[in-house]
């Protein structure tokens, strides 16, 4: 029999068991409390589905991520059919997971319960049974889909400047080139009589000359270096005064509507690249609408904040003029979408490809931002935003040109590295009575000025040259002759000037491709004007 101290030894035994099984299902309930807690909270989906089945479970977080109205409607759902955008990823990972027992970071298109596409970041491990079968698995979804958009729309961004860039680059030599056919088209003209078999010949030459380089000023637009003469202007003034002309391009089946908000802001545009935008983007509506529709045209003021830039990242927060312009046409699939603003690039018969790209050319020109949003079968929609402008511009001059040339008996000294362009315009001048001295490049200019300095009058320099930039030549040669003209020859815009321009010094600029009459009128206009005399 049991000692009395036995029994009672046992029984404090059986005690602290008890007390101990008790303290370990306290704890166990407070991790579970703990863990669904986690669970209910967590911002990323946790879930458990069966194999090629239905979600066994999901948290709160895969309700809302997905739209559905309710956990029960959720798990109902079909997962593969409903919840992926191809079913085949829902097997690949399966094959995965059943291979290799896990899966990390897996990207994965899914989509919401009215459609709309997500992609997601999955990490999962398989739930196998007691011969290894894998029968469900468990892991978390990630949702990736706004970063996928910003890092798309910076790789975006990247490309139209690296493409931008090129187009330029482009643009800017062949304008060199016209400048050289145009010019030599023109002495041609000037030495025979319009009986003569070649002035035919010529002129047809000069007419397709500036047919192409109407092409190089849309490539710079794109490229954001064309000049522009900008103003401050009322916005819905000007689409008024367009309207009539976009009713006859649109035709009678296009219904066009003009809408604006109230006290409509100014913006500082060039009125011709204002119209330009316009009807690129109204020719593309109405292509778009071969069966008739309503063409929007809205302008508003808008204030864009913190959070609308975080979707778009390349905009800055302010106040702008929001113009729109809404077609009810036939949309645009997305990998169209991604690829219209590139040069060249059109799904049209015959198109150039040109129109969309100079519309991002010459938003961004004017420090403004354009976003389209398009679906197939409903229309498009292109919003532009210019910075509202607050104060007055006066309007840029122009030069008017008239004839004759007037002559004179100066000395210039010009730099030019295009050899074609330097031996064209140096006979041209000459022939004018100018006496010329002629550099290829910025330094060679520079020991002719030092050699010459008291007999120069005015400096004709390329903006753009090797080794050392036009303003940077003139900005040399002002130390030494304070007063001392100069006119640059350049295809690209003041912007870029200006960074190689020394802060302070303003030029007069000539645009390739540059007449011989713009260019012997500017001269004599600016050498008139010398009032002070050479040698200060």
């Amino acid at each position: 029999m049991e000692s009395r101290v036995e029994k009672q030894r046992k029984k404090k035994t059986r005690a602290a068991l008890m007390t101990e099984l008790k303290e370990k299902e306290e704890l166990l309930l407070q991790w579970e409390g703990r863990y669904r807690a986690l669970l209910e909270e967590s911002g990323d989906v946790v879930f458990t589905a069966r194999v090629n089945g239905p979600l066994i479970e999901v948290n709160p977080a895969g309700v809302h991520l997905f739209k559905y109205d309710s956990l029960e409607e959720l798990l109902g759902a079909d997962v593969t059919r409903d919840l992926y955008v191809n079913p085949e990823d829902r097997r690949r990972l399966e094959l995965h997971l059943a291979e290799k027992g896990c899966v990390k970071d897996m990207e994965i298109a899914m989509k919401r319960k009215k459609g709309e596409q997500l992609m997601v970041k999955t990490s999962a491990t398989a739930l196998r049974d007691e011969r290894g079968n894998m029968v469900a698995y468990r892991g978390i979804l990630g949702d990736m889909t706004e970063q996928r958009n910003l890092e798309r729309q910076l790789l975006q961004s990247q490309k139209m400047e690296a493409i931008g860039l090129m187009a330029g680059g482009v643009a800017h030599d062949f304008n060199n080139l016209l400048t050289v056919i145009l010019g030599n088209a023109q002495l041609g003209l000037a030495g025979i009589e319009r009986s003569h078999p070649h002035h035919e010949i010529f002129s047809k030459i000069q007419e397709e000359g500036k047919k192409a380089s109407a092409i190089t000023r849309r490539l710079l637009a794109f490229s954001r270096r064309q000049a522009f003469q900008r103003k401050t202007i009322d916005l819905v003034q000007q689409i008024n005064n367009l309207s009539s002309m976009l009713g006859r391009l649109i035709g009678e089946d296009i219904e066009l509507r003009i809408e604006s908000g109230q006290n409509l802001g100014y913006v500082c545009l060039d009125e011709t690249a204002l119209d330009q935008v316009l009807m690129n983007l109204v020719i593309n509506a109405r292509e778009a609408s071969p069966q008739g529709g309503v063409l929007t045209i809205q302008a508003q003021n808008v204030s864009l904040n913190e959070t609308f830039c975080r979707d778009y990242p390349f905009v800055k927060p302010g106040d702008y003029v929001r113009l729109s312009v809404i077609d009810t046409g036939v949309g645009m699939q997305e990998w169209v979408l991604q690829r219209m603003f590139e040069p060249f690039f059109t799904t049209k018969e015959g198109g150039t490809g040109l129109g969309l790209a100079v519309v991002y050319g010459v938003v961004k020109q004017h420090k403004g931002y354009v976003i389209a949003s398009s679906e197939a079968g409903k229309g498009s929609r292109f919003d532009i935003y210019f910075p509202i402008h607050l104060e007055p511009v006066l309007d840029e001059k122009t030069e008017v040109l008239g004839e004759p040339v007037p002559e004179g008996t100066e000395t210039l000294l010009m730099a030019e590295d295009e050899t074609e362009i330097r031996r064209m315009f140096k006979a041209y001048l000459e022939g004018l009575g100018y006496n010329v001295l002629a550099a290829q490049d910025g330094e060679e200019a520079l020991k002719i000025f030092s050699a010459h300095r008291d007999r120069i009058d005015l400096v004709i320099l390329d903006a753009v040259m090797p080794r050392l930039s036009g303003p940077k030549v003139f900005g040399q040669m002002r130390t030494q002759r304070t007063t001392l003209p100069c006119i640059l020859l350049t295809g690209y815009s003041d912007e870029v000037i200006k960074r190689y321009s020394d802060e302070g010094v303003e030029i007069p600029v000539l645009r390739k491709p540059v007449t011989f009459e713009e260019l012997g009128r500017k001269i004599r206009d600016i050498l008139d004007r010398q009032e002070q005399p050479k040698g200060n």
